[in-house]
């Protein structure tokens, strides 16, 4: 057996490595294309935006669009400028295609998906062009504009996604050399390790401790390696790209110039050329300057950008100082005019965005192996889970039938269902696993639905655009508020499975409908079943959690749902970014209803029933006695039950929900909701706000297990729940004292840490109230979460006021939050009296 066991190992260590390592390759990749794409495509742009000025010099002059005759030779410019381009086009405002590079066309029109691409009814400085793909090919749009700045049409530009995908394969080769190396030294040195190391004993049992801490330093470390080996792959890359740019902008000017020179106009005599120069310099970030020299090294023409940022400090006039890289400049002889004058072209890549997006790669690359530690931990988890499984299904084989062994039970299951001390932690373990894909599949299409939406949008009962594209959250919401409380009954008279199978086929309803769905209202429909869907698999989840007699072992349980709940809020967040880039919106519903299967599957083989213990009505355990903890201690209870109403209205109940769980979370929505507003206003990137929502949810997934056991174990469930309060508080008067983007990180992280063991605080402490365990734990922890939702809700409306304050508003929530835990204390403190 511990031959068998070792293989075991090595082979699931291997899985785990390829997964993770990919996973990072993958991210890397995924990176590597969208920046690609980003620059060639600017190139396009710049030879289309040339087309489009030559297209409104005619507008201007009352030339009309629906017939401009010649109009594909000026099309064609674009084609020879960059022979990869399929074809260019003009569209009209109503989505019909006039013009391609052959002339007039008749009743072709954008497909549907392409449309609205198309439209720029609101001209904004900053959007210049749109892209997309569509059946294999890329489609960039640029306004056509008239002397009025009215849109009249789009120039089309059609490209195969082949050039951008062959370029990525490459890349793609290149990690796939560096992933089998760093997979096979691995293997290698776990291997060396185990004849040193004793990760089984003679029974062939693992020793979870040993394997577990030596897998995690020789994957992270791997990992680490894999992941500069990956930077450097990026770098390389970018900047031969931004070499290519500068090459193809130097023959899109020399041609352009040499047409002028062509027709008898000499090298100082070309008008306005600087501002031409100027206007592609601004339209390719990459290029710092551009220049016409004369054989003297004078400068005949340069960009705006030049004459402020390089000119000599020497006083030679006409002068330059360029880059000591050579590498960055480029030159190109533009021949002899009619008066047999020389001129040459200089390029120059800018050094700072150069430096800036070097930068940027390596925050992305830190970024990108951080996501892939979080999957390392999870998946090396799941790991054990497997092998202590495996190692289960051994032992009953080797042992044959027995008293621990008798048909519907496994090892340590003593027959009628109770448990030994150590039966349950498999199952126990395997709620954060089977958290993470929950979560995984909830949150991998959670930031595009409005986009979903926007796809499929359809006039509807005479509501406003904005409110029928947020009606698909809407209902998400309110089905997964209103699932939670129908459940709570079924939760306490029926046990969580039940609960649990139903609420996963309900949400793999309502994904594969989510995938199907042909127009809008079929969308908000099946929106609204996954919401219940996913309501009922969290709060069944919560009922396993609850159905653990053992406090300090409920405590774990559920720092580890929290944990696998958040580790997939941040896994399925980038994991469907970007599958919704490469396989479209849609698509991205398949792959989440295939998590939710797997889910069942995962619920099947291990959560099994003899495991989980039967619910008693009325939340009580098997003896018909209320567990007491130290928040729990609050008197007799009269009667064997409470009503709706009599159990909210109970002091403690009561005092718990509005004292602390609904202004918690409202606080909580300083990260949901004004952090983006105050990180965009002070000029963070998309990405750095993305950075700091990753680290929120890591420092409650991978701090969680370790604060909850030390602060429950230190200062009791009362205390920790004022703890976490006060830090929450706390921060956020910190953020009013010193407003900055660096304190608002702060306060982001904080914030993570004090949910990280303050939300398993306030769950040990409602379900130790006695009046929770009268009115039944499972309708109890509905009623809780619908609290959680409406102070969720509230919470932008409470910061959208206090940004009118300023941060003195940040400041009053503080000083009120603190106020509120206060009038807790005294109001447990009454009640228990």
């Amino acid at each position: 057996m511990q031959v068998k066991t070792g293989h075991l190992i090595m082979g699931f260590f291997l899985i785990v490595l390829t997964v993770v390592l990919g996973f990072n390759g993958l991210l890397v990749v995924s990176e590597f294309q969208l920046n690609f794409a980003d620059s060639l495509i600017s190139s396009y742009e710049v030879s289309g935006q040339q087309s489009v000025n030559n297209i409104e010099y005619a507008l201007r002059y009352g030339k009309p669009l629906e017939n401009f005759y010649g109009i594909e030779g000026i099309l064609e410019e674009v084609k020879q400028d960059f022979p990869g381009i399929s074809s260019v086009q003009i569209v009209s405002t109503a989505g019909r295609v006039l013009y391609d590079t052959g002339g007039q066309l008749e009743d072709v029109y954008l497909p549907p998906a392409l449309q609205e691409l198309s439209v720029f009814d609101d001209i904004r400085e900053d959007v210049s062009y749109r892209y997309d793909t569509y059946e294999g090919d890329y489609h960039i749009f640029l306004p056509i504009l008239d002397r009025n700045k009215e849109w009249q049409g789009s120039l089309q530009i059609i490209f195969p996604d082949e050039i951008i995908n062959n370029r990525v394969s490459e890349v793609i080769g290149e990690l796939l050399v560096y992933l089998l190396i760093m997979a096979l030294i691995g293997l290698l040195i776990l291997f060396l390790l185990s004849r040193r190391i004793a990760f089984i004993d003679d029974r062939g049992k693992i020793n979870r401790k040993k394997f577990l801490a030596v897998t995690m330093v020789l994957l992270g470390l791997i990992q680490v390696i894999f992941g500069w080996l990956n930077y450097t792959v990026f770098q390389d890359e970018y900047l031969e790209i931004a070499g290519e740019n500068a090459l193809n902008i130097s023959r899109l000017i020399n041609n352009d110039i040499r047409s002028v020179i062509d027709r008898g106009v000499n090298f100082d005599q070309l008008y306005r050329l600087e501002d031409y120069l100027t206007n592609i310099a601004e339209n390719v970030p990459e290029i710092g300057s551009i220049a016409l020299y004369s054989p003297d090294a004078d400068i005949l023409y340069t960009t705006e950008k030049i004459n402020a940022e390089t000119i000599s400090g020497t006083g030679e006039e006409g002068k330059t100082d360029l880059p000591e890289d050579p590498s960055l400049i480029y030159t190109r002889s533009l021949g002899q005019d009619g008066a047999l004058e020389e001129a040459s072209l200089q390029v120059v890549l800018s050094q700072d965005y150069l430096a800036q997006r070097m930068h940027n790669i390596l925050l992305d690359s830190m970024t990108m192996l951080l996501l892939s530690l979080v999957v390392m931990v999870e998946v090396v988890i799941f790991m054990i889970i497997l092998l202590q499984w495996q190692y289960q299904k051994r032992s009953i084989k080797k042992r044959g039938a027995g008293e621990s062994t008798a048909r519907g039970t496994i090892p340590g299951v003593i027959p009628g269902g109770t448990a030994t001390k150590t039966s349950p932690r498999i199952s126990n373990n395997s709620v954060r696993m089977l958290l993470l894909i929950i979560g995984t599949a909830v949150f991998m299409s959670a930031s595009f639905i409005p986009l979903r939406m926007q796809e499929l949008y359809e006039p509807m009962l005479g509501l406003s655009r904005e409110i029928i594209l947020g009606m698909p959250i809407s209902a998400e919401m309110l089905f997964a508020a209103t699932a939670t409380i129908l459940a709570g009954a079924v939760l306490d008279y029926r046990g969580w499975r039940p609960v649990m199978f139903g609420g996963l086929m309900v949400f793999s309803t309502g994904l594969f409908l989510s995938y199907y769905a042909p127009d809008a209202v079929t969308f908000i429909i099946a929106r609204a079943l996954t919401g219940a869907g996913y309501g009922l698999s969290l709060l069944a989840a919560r009922g396993f959690v609850i159905e653990i007699p053992d406090e300090k072992e409920r405590t774990e349980v559920f720092s580890y749902f929290v944990a696998g709940l958040y580790a997939g809020f941040i896994v399925g967040s980038v994991i469907g970014a970007m599958l919704a880039d490469r396989f479209g919106f849609a698509q991205v519903f398949l792959f989440s209803l295939g998590l939710s299967i797997l889910a069942i599957i995962f619920v099947l083989i291990f959560l099994k029933p003899d495991l989980s213990r039967p619910a008693i009505a009325g939340g009580r355990t098997e003896d018909n006695s209320v567990v007491e903890q130290e928040s729990g201690k609050t008197g007799s209870v009269e009667g064997s039950g409470y009503g709706v109403l009599s159990f909210l209205m109970n002091p403690q109940v009561l005092g718990f929900l509005f004292l602390i769980v609904l202004p918690l979370t409202i606080c909580s929505m300083f990260v949901d909701y004004f952090f983006p507003i105050f990180a965009s206003g002070e000029g963070a990137s998309t990405s750095n706000v993305g950075r700091a929502f990753m680290l929120n949810g890591i420092a409650i997934a991978y701090l969680g297990p370790f604060l909850t056991k030390y602060t429950l174990g230190k200062l009791g469930v009362r205390k920790a729940l004022l703890a976490s309060g006060i830090l929450i508080a706390g921060s956020l008067l910190l953020f009013f004292s010193y407003s900055s983007l660096a304190v608002a990180f702060l306060v982001v992280v904080l914030m993570g840490v004090s949910e990280s063991f303050g939300l398993v605080a306030q769950n040990n402490y409602f379900l130790g109230l006695e009046a929770t365990e009268a009115f039944g734990k499972g309708k109890a922890q509905g009623y809780s979460e619908n609290i959680r939702k409406m102070g969720q809700m509230l919470g932008p409306f409470v910061f959208g006021g206090a940004v009118a304050m300023g941060s003195l508003g940040i400041g009053v929530i503080g000083v009120a939050t603190i106020v509120l835990l206060v009038f807790f204390v005294a109001n447990s403190v009454r009640a228990s009296s």
